[in-house]
């Protein structure tokens, strides 16, 4: 098999799993769950700390909790974009995140947005997504990561033979994939790194 094939199998299998795995989906990384503010534990996609199961999305908890019996005495507190959960406790609406003590609105990358706290890719993303030109934007330094979310544009490095190699971008994988929003799983790029290692 030749490194054309080797490639254009590799990204076939990125091309299918950009979306990531659903809540209680299978997944082996937090990379593999799609659904914001999840992670990959014991192989089950599950929310986050600080966030709780609403049918098929994770909504925010106030930390400490709210204790409730109806969703005006969350109102009260955390605003009218929150509710009372079955478990009687306060937590914003699905699709909807906490800042300064309020449930607002998420407004997903590449969203219009007026303010930089309406812009929300996940609650460890804040500080890579902005409103930038009233566009929901990744910051300087960040670029998109499966439609939804920014990540660090800085490439992983390895010593390969006591060499650095920079594994991101790779020009060998760039000729198969030319979607913008497909980004390289940090793993699939080293072992194409491997591979044109080898055939060299």
């Amino acid at each position: 098999m030749n490194l054309d094939k080797i490639c254009l199998v590799i990204a076939v299998c990125l091309v299918a799993n950009v979306a990531g795995s659903a809540l209680h989906g299978a997944c082996e990384t937090d990379d593999d769950c799609g659904t914001i503010d999840t992670l990959c534990h014991n192989g089950i996609c599950t929310c986050k700390e600080h966030f709780a199961v609403w049918f098929d999305s994770c909504v925010a908890l106030p930390h400490p909790r709210i204790a409730c019996e109806k969703k005006n005495e969350c109102h009260r507190t955390l605003g009218i974009k929150s509710m009372c959960t079955k478990k009687n406790l306060c937590a914003c609406k699905p699709f909807h995140h906490l800042h300064q003590g309020q449930c607002v609105k998420n407004r997903d990358l590449h969203d219009m947005c007026d303010h930089d706290h309406q812009c929300y890719c996940g609650a460890d993303c804040q500080d890579k997504i902005a409103c930038i030109h009233k566009n929901c934007s990744c910051k300087a330094g960040h670029k998109p990561y499966r439609t939804r979310r920014c990540i660090s544009e800085h490439p992983i490095v390895l010593s390969v033979a006591d060499h650095q190699v920079q594994l991101a971008p790779i020009r060998i994988v760039e000729r198969v994939i030319t979607s913008s929003t497909t980004t390289i799983n940090p793993l699939v790029s080293m072992i194409v790194l491997s591979i044109f290692l080898l055939l060299r």
